[in-house]
């Protein structure tokens, strides 16, 4: 599967544009279950993004039958040619054609890519901390990537897309220029402050440090933005399209900085989640493992087994690791 195939399904794109409740359950699911095709399903949805031509943009069923349209008059033109044009040269000319629309498609990508070259990435298991053009830092948790708009300077909205989770500390500039941060379905914007962004498994998760920041729905633009206040966390799930707060520890949120784990009546699968998409584990749960949120505990993130050897302890569990596969199971009776 590749990811020209996906931008090409129905199912795919109303998805991605979340136009039929029916279509996102099916793909949630099978993204969720199809790991491998995470990648394909990444690039699938940067070529959309970058596509997408918002109230100009052709339907599907355009794109359908313009390409449609487009073959029927290579294939009449092929056909008013056999016996004019030998087979090979026919064919030259054919792929030139195919060429120049393949160029022409790639300008228009390249056009629409709201992305500069600058890129920070992180490995699984790795946090480091990155200084911006603007001289505002962020520290990227594991398995995360930052991109940067293409024009970046203090006389223009400073632009970041996030994917993984960040802490970021915002330098506020001489102009009062705005810092966005996107994910994919939240837009984060701020003057100057200290927040962290996780955007992991269709939800967005924003813990607020200090200063002020507002929060807007991507697929809401015109909704009220929501003000956040030092000490809250905020909610976005793709699943409700709805926004929660509520009064936190910022200091549990962002801990991952200092090289720690805290956790505060967590549950087993919530461990499992920070394992699997910070540090790149393949965690298997058996389904009969309690589902309680009451592990708590703080651990050094270059100590896994330490972890692992608590929650077994905490529940009772038989916990196997073999390199990156963890299996979690009850202890037998």
């Amino acid at each position: 599967m590749r990811p020209e195939d996906l931008i090409q399904d129905e199912t795919f794109i109303a998805w991605f544009r979340k136009s039929d409740p029916e279509h996102e359950k099916q793909w949630t699911a099978w993204i969720q279950n199809n790991p491998e095709f995470r990648q394909t399903v990444n690039e699938a949805v940067f070529l959309l993004k970058a596509l997408d031509l918002k109230d100009v943009a052709p339907s599907y069923q355009d794109t359908l039958k313009a390409r449609n349209r487009l073959m029927n008059s290579v294939n009449k033109w092929e056909n008013d040619q056999k016996n004019l044009i030998p087979i090979y040269r026919k064919r030259s000319i054919w792929w030139a054609a195919a060429s120049i629309i393949f160029l022409l498609a790639t300008a228009v990508l390249w056009m629409k890519n709201p992305f500069g070259p600058q890129r920070y990435i992180t490995e699984a298991g790795e946090s480091k901390v990155f200084r911006l053009p603007d001289g505002s830092e962020v520290t990227l948790n594991g398995n995360s990537e930052l991109k940067l708009a293409n024009s970046w300077n203090e006389a223009t909205t400073r632009e970041v897309w996030l994917e993984g989770e960040g802490y970021f500390s915002v330098r506020h500039t001489r102009t009062d220029s705005r810092f966005i941060v996107h994910t994919n379905d939240v837009n984060i914007e701020v003057l100057g402050t200290e927040f962290n962004v996780k955007q992991r498994s269709e939800k967005t998760t924003v813990v607020l440090k200090s200063g002020k920041v507002q929060l807007s729905k991507q697929a809401d633009p015109s909704a009220r933005p929501l003000m956040m206040k030092p000490g809250e966390l905020v909610e976005y799930s793709a699943d409700s399209r709805q926004l929660t707060r509520k009064e936190v520890n910022a200091t549990q949120y962002t801990a991952w900085k200092e090289g720690k784990l805290v956790f505060e009546d967590a549950s087993i699968r919530e461990v499992a989640g920070i394992l699997q998409q910070d540090y790149g584990f393949d965690i298997v749960i058996d389904g009969n493992v309690s589902t309680a949120n009451e592990f708590n505990g703080v651990f050094s993130t270059n100590s896994i087994d330490v972890l692992l050897t608590a929650l077994s302890r905490a529940y009772d569990l038989d916990i196997q690791r073999n390199d990156t596969k963890i299996t979690i199971r009850n202890k037998p009776e």
